[in-house]
């Protein structure tokens, strides 16, 4: 995951050991998050720090509503081809999830204006055990019920149910839908953290980085034989 993503072993260690914690009802294993994050970092406009800095954000209610790692990593990859990354997509995803039941009485005859509700009262943003239905289908809906209006109307319907804060996070998955998703989650199971690690270090700052790892370990095999002389001394 560091020599993939470009950064500290320290770090690298940190992001994943996060994820595994957020995320552990799931069962991922560090393989699948290094996986995840280098290859979402491969295959869109982001990178392996932003997209931690987007899990911050995000992860613990995404894990307490059991939104898969994978989906979820997927949709902050589209979301950073379409420019939002970092804390800003956390905080917006974070903000859609927590307001799909609706939070405020003008949210609620929001919901009902456009069948997010039904007659009988359920929400369709959740299955018949009250589970949230896949982010995909999520976005799929919301596209569907917000078609056929204005963008002012778009935008006040959004404002009004989910805040302004998740309106661009929102406007974005719109825009992409759920094929836009479906297709980087695509992408991501394409690559392996082993397999971009491994391309990367096949370059002139690969080699560089061999050689400095090999001199050092050089070094410190030299220093544990002199240790004993230098403890008599």
């Amino acid at each position: 995951l560091a020599s993939a993503g470009g950064i500290e072993v320290a770090k690298a260690s940190e992001f994943g050991a996060t994820a595994m914690n957020v995320f552990s009802k799931e069962g991922i294993t560090m393989k699948q998050v290094a996986d995840q994050l280098s290859g979402a970092s491969n295959s869109s406009a982001t990178d392996v720090t932003l997209l931690s800095s987007s899990l911050k954000y995000v992860g613990p209610i995404a894990s307490d509503l059991r939104v898969p790692f994978n989906d979820l990593i997927a949709t902050l990859g589209e979301l950073a081809n379409n420019g939002i990354k970092g804390s800003s997509a956390g905080t917006g995803l974070r903000q859609m999830l927590t307001r799909l039941v609706p939070a405020s009485d003008k949210a609620v005859e929001t919901f009902k204006s456009l069948n997010l509700i039904t007659a009988e009262g359920k929400n369709i943003f959740f299955d018949t055990t009250g589970k949230l239905k896949p982010l995909t289908d999520v976005v799929g809906i919301l596209k569907d019920k917000l078609k056929g209006l204005t963008d002012e109307q778009r935008m006040e319907k959004i404002k009004d149910m989910f805040g302004l804060v998740a309106s661009p996070t929102i406007n974005s998955l719109i825009k992409s839908g759920a094929d836009g998703i479906d297709q980087m989650a695509k992408n991501i199971s394409k690559l392996s953290a082993s397999e971009i690690s491994a391309k990367k270090m096949m370059t002139l700052s690969g080699a560089i980085e061999f050689l400095t790892g090999s001199w050092e370990t050089l070094l410190i095999r030299i220093g544990d034989l002199q240790s004993p002389i230098i403890e008599k001394a």
